[in-house]
């Protein structure tokens, strides 16, 4: 209890006590005032060395630093230029699939598409490729390039949309003529048996029908349905014409064989009509193509 500084009975209490005289501060002399105020008079700069100039530089990072910097604004200009390049690049692969394209569409220009068939055949797969070319290098342009863009798209559209005019009514045209040219069939009962007049007639006919019912029905509508509408006769001009020969009649069968020739005489002038008008209206496509192809290399 004492210790904790109670005490059970009144009494004097002893306390720390700490005498002024045991610890007395000794007072400060101030300097004197001449030497306080050359204290700097005799200071003067030190070298400071090297690595201490440089101990605290982490000259790796810095590079790293620069590099970095240097290297995003490489990839931020190279972005910035990049529409630029494409745009040049798309051009240049335009001008090269219009120059390819220009020669084949002057050729085909200079023939005859209604008589000049070997020819104009022999042209136009390549044509043809040289167009899907155009056209898909038309598909790569920027929209900063609309207008050669849709140039270019019209100008290749206009000669696929020729070449196919003209594959399809020349092929219409190859299988269609064979069967218009009648076989030589005698009209003078003394000449030929009935049995070989027979097979030599339905050899004709059957060729006719089933050319007629394979030509497709989107080419030269005109011609294809005039065939269809004569093939189903054909069974009856068979018989009166082996008739008129089992019967001695020579006048009446060269009347059946100079019908059909007459007959197949019109459908083979409506065939020419028509591929008439076909290449008239491929000859306006490939000169509008050429006109397109010309305000693109201008």
């Amino acid at each position: 209890m004492e210790s904790l500084g109670f005490i059970d009975k009144p009494a004097q209490a002893s306390t720390w006590a700490t005498s002024s005289t045991m610890v007395k501060e000794s007072p400060r002399e101030p300097a004197p005032p001449e030497q306080s105020d050359r204290f700097f008079e005799d200071w003067s700069s030190a070298e400071v060395g090297k690595k201490l100039h440089t101990r605290n530089i982490r000259w790796g990072v810095i590079l790293i630093t620069i590099l970095t910097i240097s290297l995003l604004g490489f990839a931020g200009y190279w972005i910035y230029q990049q529409p630029a390049r494409n745009a040049a690049a798309a051009a240049e692969n335009l001008s090269v699939s219009a120059n390819a394209l220009r020669p084949d569409v002057a050729a085909l220009l200079s023939l005859d598409l209604t008589t000049d068939f070997e020819a104009v055949v022999a042209l136009l797969p390549a044509t043809e490729q040289n167009a899907r070319d155009l056209f898909n290098t038309s598909g790569t342009l920027p929209s900063s390039m609309g207008s050669d863009r849709l140039l270019a798209a019209d100008a290749a559209g206009e000669v696929l949309e020729a070449a196919r005019s003209l594959n399809d009514a020349y092929s219409y045209r190859a299988a269609v003529i064979p069967i218009l040219a009648l076989p030589n069939l005698e009209t003078d009962p003394a000449l030929i048996e009935l049995e070989e007049a027979a097979q030599t007639f339905s050899t004709w006919q059957a060729k006719f029908v089933n050319t007629s019912d394979s030509l497709p029905t989107g080419t030269m509508g005109a011609v294809g349905e005039s065939l269809l509408e004569f093939a189903p006769t054909l069974a009856d001009t068979q018989r009166t014409y082996l008739d008129a020969l089992r019967e001695n009649d020579p006048a009446t069968a060269a009347l059946v064989v100079s019908g059909l020739t007459e007959t197949l005489g019109s459908f083979e002038a409506l065939l020419e009509s028509t591929m008439t008008q076909v290449a008239a209206e491929a000859r306006e496509q490939l000169e509008a193509a050429d006109f397109g192809l010309s305000q693109l290399l201008r």
